[in-house]
């Protein structure tokens, strides 16, 4: 009797063994999928107004997740792709807390508050979580040099077409063409993975 018993807990020892180790494993793995995304730079300090006519900053997304990108409303070649790309993400983190998209006009003499403000309703951005902004050009340009490393010597029609994933802290954690399917669909894994690290 007393060996049965022994040799029932020694197999229960030994399946909990082996769901230690598989925890650990599954872990790890995560872990090192999130080293995978390297911090490539931080934000530069900013200050703009979004299309409600807000004061938004680079502490503004303090404690989200931040997917960048630039645009202008009279933009009838790559920003419609981009957008219908940048509303792919916008439906599959609505309600979230933690990721938010930020594009920033190249455009501003044309791009007013009322003017960005009808863009992002045709957009169907009905909340805070897509956030249509301006500034002026000379701190949009310093922005997208100093900060993201994109050239912004063509604005408005030659403006840059790729998204810019930023995490919590204000650090750069990736790039993705903004009118690839498949690098966003990249995109939005990355931000899955960096969402599971915040509190």
């Amino acid at each position: 009797m007393a060996s049965k018993l022994t040799s029932s807990l020694t197999a229960v020892a030994a399946v909990l063994v082996v769901f230690v180790i598989i925890a650990w494993v599954v872990t790890k793995q995560a872990e090192s999928s999130r080293v995978d995304l390297p911090i490539l730079g931080d934000v530069t300090p900013y200050s703009f107004v979004d299309h409600e006519g807000k004061t938004f900053t680079r502490d503004s997304t303090t404690g989200q997740l931040t997917v960048y990108s630039f645009f202008f409303t009279g933009c009838k070649g790559v920003c419609p792709v981009m957008n219908s790309r940048l509303s792919s993400l916008y439906t599959s983190f609505r309600g979230s807390s933690r990721v938010r998209l930020v594009s920033i006009s190249v455009d501003p003499d044309v791009d007013s508050i009322p003017v960005i403000a009808a863009y992002a309703a045709q957009n169907g951005v009905v909340d805070r979580n897509w956030l249509f902004v301006r500034g002026p050009i000379d701190e949009v340009k310093q922005l997208c040099e100093k900060s993201f490393l994109l050239a912004a010597d063509g604005f408005p029609s030659n403006h840059p077409v790729k998204f810019i994933l930023v995490d919590d802290q204000s650090r750069i954690r990736g790039f993705y063409e903004g009118t690839d399917e498949e690098s966003v669909r990249y995109l939005k894994g990355h931000i899955r993975e960096l969402a599971r690290t915040l509190q």
